[in-house]
C-alpha cells in the first residue's frame, strides 16, 4: 500500500514526517466528514432539531449515507476515479452554499452561549472533557497504525482496494464473501481513492464516535 505520505520518507526528520503523516490523514477525514455534513444539512434544512449538536450528528450520518449511494453509482458506471471523486466533493461544496453561508452566524451564536456560561460550569465541563479527550486521542493514535485484523486485511480493505483500482464494483469470488452489503465499503473505497487504508481506520472510528454522540443526544431527550 502506498500511503499519502510515508512515515520514513528520508526527506525530513522522523518527527516532521510523523506530523505530516497525521495531518494529511486528519485533513482527508475532515474533508469527507465535512462533505457529509454539508450534503446532509442541505437535505435537512428545517429547524426540527433541539440542539446544534443533534443537527450536526444527524446531518453527518445522513450525509455519509448519501455519499455511499453516490459512490456506489459511480462504481456501477465504472467511474470510481480520483478526479471524479474530487469533482463530486466540489459539487457538494457548491450545492451546499446556503449551509456555508449560515455557518458564521451559527458559530457566533455558539460562542455567545459559551461566553454566557458561569465560570464554574465552564471549569466543570473542561474537567469532564479531559478524560474523554484523552480516550479519543488514544483511539485516534491506534487508528493511525497499519491494519492487522484478519477480517480487515482479508476482506474489508481488499474489497475497497479492488474497487478503487478497477474503478467499478465487481464480484470478488476469490475472497471470503464473493458479494456482500457494500454501503460502508463504498465509503472505504472513497477514502482509498482520496488517501489510503489508514484513513479508512479513522473514518471507521469517526462513525463509531458519531453513533455514540447520537445516543448521547437522543438519550438526554428521552431521560
Amino acid at each position: 500500500m502506498r500511503y499519502v505520505y510515508p512515515l520514513h520518507s528520508g526527506l525530513l526528520p522522523a518527527q516532521a514526517s510523523m506530523l505530516i503523516f497525521v495531518s494529511l490523514h486528519i485533513f482527508y477525514l475532515a474533508l469527507v466528514i465535512g462533505a457529509a455534513y454539508l450534503i446532509g444539512r442541505t437535505c435537512l434544512p428545517g429547524k426540527g432539531f433541539t440542539t446544534g449538536l443533534e443537527a450536526a450528528v444527524v446531518s453527518i450520518g445522513l450525509g455519509l449515507g448519501i455519499l455511499s449511494v453516490v459512490v456506489s453509482g459511480l462504481g456501477a458506471l465504472g467511474m470510481m476515479r480520483k478526479p471524479v471523486v474530487w469533482g463530486m466533493l466540489a459539487t457538494i461544496a457548491a450545492v451546499s452554499f446556503p449551509v456555508w453561508r449560515a455557518l458564521p452566524g451559527q458559530l457566533a451564536r455558539l460562542y455567545s452561549k459559551v461566553r454566557a456560561m458561569p465560570a464554574n460550569r465552564l471549569a466543570l465541563l473542561a474537567v469532564a472533557a479531559l478524560p474523554v479527550c484523552a480516550v479519543v486521542a488514544l483511539m485516534v493514535q491506534m487508528a493511525l497504525y497499519p491494519p492487522t485484523d484478519w477480517d480487515t486485511t482479508a476482506y474489508h480493505l481488499t474489497v475497497a482496494k479492488r474497487f478503487a483500482t478497477s474503478h467499478h464494483i465487481q464480484a470478488t469470488p476469490d475472497l471470503v464473501y464473493p458479494v456482500f452489503t457494500l454501503n460502508v465499503h463504498m465509503l472505504f473505497t472513497l477514502m482509498m481513492l482520496l488517501a489510503d487504508d489508514v484513513s479508512i481506520h479513522l473514518l471507521s472510528l469517526s462513525m463509531t464516535l458519531l453513533v455514540a454522540l447520537v445516543l448521547l443526544v437522543w438519550g438526554r431527550e428521552i431521560y
